[in-house]
């Protein structure tokens, strides 16, 4: 070896030369002579103990010395290097070399020192069970100052804050000046929350925090507690039923009190973009979402940089702000974080994709909720149960909603009417029925389950706003607009009450509404086109109502015209009508008086009268002194009366039936009755696909049919239809949607026997914004008439808005 070339003397008197180098202030020069003896006497304690401390001094050990831990022999090494060999290597995370010496050197002599540096080596190690052992271990009445500000240390680092905080205080009560045992103290103040205290005394002692750390990390730290500590006292205020302005009222207070601050940090600062993560935050919650996102673009960081709180509430500002692209990004960048995802982020996420209209990759998501989130929820506490993890709760509602959504509103109502029954006193559950009943167009049945909250105080905020929504869709106006109003003033800033409050408002607006029907006709036997049908026909109706006058009156003005082409010439009808309209909770009256604008008998009056039973049940009666007759009769100055009534059934939005009768008197003699009878469902459901099928039935009979229009002696029809909507666009409240129908069956009259009927249309409806929309079409026909084929081509074109 090399040790043979040179006797252990010599080797001494070199190292001892090297260290008065190093004194000497050649330290450089020293530590390279110690190298060059490490590597003549690999072993030697001596050697290996001196480098080791001058390179820790020098800041030069590093991973290529790491090595030297296997040649320390613990019986001879010495013992003033022992705590320097040990942080060297805990100063470069080599945590288990360095509890592998300390325990080596306990076992040759025991020491306090070596005790409270294993604490800390267990508890930097993550390995808080033996850390926590091993403090129960150190008597600390025999403590120094710096060791009990070593054991303060370990406690916070293993999160038993309350001791640390202890240790530290016995130390600063005796040493208040020991800069060590200040800083420590404050750290461990902070950790239990004490920024205020922290606050208090940097700003005594000024010595304390020269650079201003440790008062800017405090006023950060109590930012940050008092935003979450306002967030749960402005959640428990609204569990309460008090008002947006008065549950927000903490968290405004604290952004409010910021300004001060604001003003001393600059982009360069090492806080400032702490504190806005913080304020960013905040004003999300608050919902001043413009201004979060304002505040997140100024900051030229890139928001995948950003903490993930941030990220979050930058998201949910986006998603607020129907910017569901950008959400839905960050939302995805969140679920990549560990434990971070939650049942919060899940929802937010799934309304970020069916924003977008992504219903498909929605509903996999919450599919996919199901295996993320646990079932149950356990306690480390002896003899406890196991319990439902509390996200199942909101998982049940979100997976319900989703099936609303996707118009399966039928399995949502039976899932949910399961659920209510099992857990009858579940708040949400039942608003979540009555919402999902009165999407299903039974807005008493959605009373009814209402009814159950009924005495519960305070009122969640759930269900007062389903109680408005519910007020609204059976037409009690008094108590819409009662319970709006009265919810705006709680929560302004809440979009279902800001959308009632603005249909509220637009029943302060006229409206307008318009159909034109415009038709061409071909058949074999010119005749029936020239006599009985019209080789062209124009329907038009314009009507306009006044805004609503105390709540259940309006005006209305309405303008039809109808011509038609026959071969003793073009034949139409101008017909002017004013009256008014009484509506009030499923009942509605309208009165009518009419002139045709071209023959100046003609005056009119047309009735009507509706009534809303039930959610099922539903008639409606009306009465026309002027009635529509054929315009080939009313060329030859005839007149009529209709008396009309149907009934209608409807079992919920996919399920209905009607029936109706009326009778026209015309003066020519011709009594006509006329009895139809229809019934449709729903046979596929999606979130942008309905499809529709049933059969109609039609029976009329004349008492004259030797008329110069069309006026069999009996007829009868039967045909099968079917319809599809396809919703191919949607932005919020802009949509386009594609409508395909087809009706087949067969005409049956009297002496003419029995015709196939067709009729084939295509559609397109457009909803422009929240007040107009715009619907337009072509179709094509086949009917008989006195046993001849009609072929008829027709468009269609309509509108309606709110000025």
């Amino acid at each position: 070896m090399a040790e043979n070339y040179f006797d252990q003397e010599k080797i001494d008197r070199l190292r001892e030369q090297a260290v008065l180098d190093v004194r000497n202030g050649q330290a450089n020069e020293g530590l390279i002579a110690l190298k060059k003896l490490l590597e003549i006497s690999p072993n030697s304690q001596k050697v290996i103990a001196d480098y080791i401390v001058v390179a820790k001094q020098q800041n030069k050990f590093s991973s290529d010395d790491f090595d030297l831990a296997k040649r320390i022999n613990f019986q001879t090494y010495p013992q003033y290097a022992q705590l320097a060999t040990i942080k060297s290597f805990r100063d470069l995370k080599q945590f288990d070399t360095a509890l592998m010496l300390v325990d080596g050197f306990i076992h040759v002599q025991p020491d306090t020192q070596l005790d409270v540096l294993k604490a800390v080596l267990l508890a930097e190690n993550m390995q808080k069970k033996l850390a926590i052992q091993q403090l129960a271990k150190i008597k600390m009445d025999q403590l120094t100052i710096d060791q009990q500000v070593q054991v303060a240390y370990a406690y916070r680092v293993v999160d038993m804050q309350i001791e640390g905080l202890e240790t530290i205080q016995k130390a600063f009560a005796l040493q208040p000046d020991s800069v060590a045992v200040q800083h420590e103290y404050l750290l461990a103040l902070m950790a239990n929350g004490s920024y205020n205290q922290v606050l208090s005394l940097v700003q005594e002692r000024k010595s304390i925090d020269p650079d201003g750390k440790f008062y800017n990390e405090a006023y950060l730290g109590d930012f940050s507690q008092k935003i979450n500590e306002a967030i749960k006292n402005q959640k428990y205020l609204s569990q309460q039923g008090e008002t947006d302005n008065e549950s927000f009222t903490m968290l405004d207070s604290i952004l409010a009190s910021t300004h001060e601050y604001q003003k001393s940090l600059t982009p360069e600062s090492a806080y400032y973009l702490k504190f806005y993560y913080n304020y960013i935050y905040a004003l999300s919650y608050r919902d001043r979402h413009s201004e979060a996102i304002q505040l997140a673009e100024s900051l030229n960081t890139p928001i995948e940089k950003m903490p993930a709180f941030v990220r979050n509430a930058i998201a949910d500002s986006y998603l607020a702000l129907k910017q569901p692209q950008k959400a839905e990004t960050i939302y995805k960048s969140l679920l990549k974080e560990k434990n971070y995802a939650d049942m919060k982020l899940y929802t937010a996420l799934y309304y970020s994709l069916i924003e977008q209209e992504k219903y498909k990759e929605a509903n996999q998501l919450v599919n996919d909720i199901d295996k993320l989130l646990p079932t149950y929820q356990y306690s480390e506490a002896k003899g406890a149960e196991r319990r439902v993890h509390p996200d199942r709760a909101e998982y049940i509602g979100l997976k319900e909603t989703a099936n609303s959504y996707s118009n399966r509103m039928n399995l949502a109502e039976k899932n949910l009417t399961d659920i209510v029954a099992k857990a009858p006193n579940n708040d949400e559950y039942i608003n979540l029925l009555a919402r999902t009943q009165r999407w299903r167009e039974k807005p008493l049945q959605a009373e009814r389950t209402l009814s159950r909250l009924n005495g519960i105080k305070p009122e969640s905020k759930a269900t007062l706003i389903n109680r408005m929504q519910n007020a609204q869709a059976l037409g009690d106006i008094a108590a819409w607009r009662y319970n709006t109003q009265n919810l705006n003033l709680f929560y302004p800033t809440d979009t279902s009450i800001t959308k009632s409050l603005n249909e509220l408002n637009d029943r302060n607006h006229a409206t307008i509404s318009h159909q034109t029907r415009i038709s061409k006709s071909e058949s074999d036997q010119q005749r029936v086109l020239e006599n009985l049908k019209g080789t062209r026909d124009f329907e038009t109706t314009t009507r306009i109502n006044s805004p609503w006058i105390k709540d259940h009156y309006r005006a209305i003005a309405e303008y039809g015209n109808r011509e038609g082409n026959y071969r003793a010439g073009d034949i139409r009808e101008q017909r002017l009508s004013v009256g008014a309209q009484w509506e009030k909770r499923g009942k509605s009256a309208t009165v009518l008086l009419s002139q045709d604008l071209d023959r100046s008998d003609r005056t009119g009056v047309r009735i009507d009268w509706d009534h809303r039973l039930n959610d099922h049940w539903q008639y409606n009666l009306d009465f026309n002194s002027m009635a529509a007759i054929p315009l080939q009769a009313l060329k030859l100055g005839e007149k009529g009366k209709s008396y009309g009534m149907g009934i209608n059934w409807k079992q919920n939005e996919s399920r209905q039936a009607g029936f109706g009768y009326q009778i026209t008197d015309i003066t020519d003699g011709n009594l006509r009755q006329e009895i139809s009878a229809n019934y449709s469902q729903n046979v596929y459901s999606s979130a942008h696909h309905t499809t529709r099928a049933g059969v109609s039935t039609y029976f009329g009979h004349n008492s004259l049919d030797q008329t110069s229009y069309f006026s069999p002696k009996r007829s009868l029809s039967a045909e099968v239809n079917l319809s599809h909507d396809w919703l191919t666009w949607r932005r919020y409240e802009k949509s386009f949607i594609q409508k395909f129908s087809m009706s087949a069956g067969a005409f049956h009259q009297t002496d003419y026997g029995t015709k196939p009927v067709l009729d084939l249309q295509y559609r397109h409806k457009w909803q422009i914004n929240r007040l107009w929309g715009l619907q337009y079409g072509v179709g094509w026909s086949i009917h008989p008439y006195d046993g001849e084929r009609e072929k008829q081509f027709y468009g269609t074109l309509g509108f309606e808005g709110r000025f």
